[in-house]
């Protein structure tokens, strides 16, 4: 009786003890799998940020030649009015 009982408990160690070492195996896994998730998402924050910054200067790019044409369509249209003037002047006399 007591040889069976021994034998059961060594059965019911060895298992429990693959089962450790199966779910150790899995957890360790997971662990990697976790890494390589945490890394993933770290890369892809510094590319949003870095798209961010890239959009940021884009926009500043664009205002700023937005301002030179509107500047330039003013020059424009200040030297056709002195054109039109001089042309009226030179028809009046």
């Amino acid at each position: 009786m007591v040889k069976k009982a021994a034998r059961v408990l060594l059965v019911a160690l060895c298992i429990g003890w693959i089962a450790g070492c199966a779910s150790q195996a899995s957890i360790d896994s997971l662990h990697s799998e976790m890494e390589t998730i945490s890394k993933t998402a770290n890369d892809a924050l510094n590319e949003a940020r870095r798209a961010g910054e890239l959009s940021q200067q884009a926009n500043a790019k664009a205002s700023e030649a937005s301002k030179e044409a509107n500047e330039a369509a003013a020059m424009a249209e200040d030297a056709n009015s002195k054109l039109d003037r001089m042309f009226k002047k030179s028809m009046m006399k």
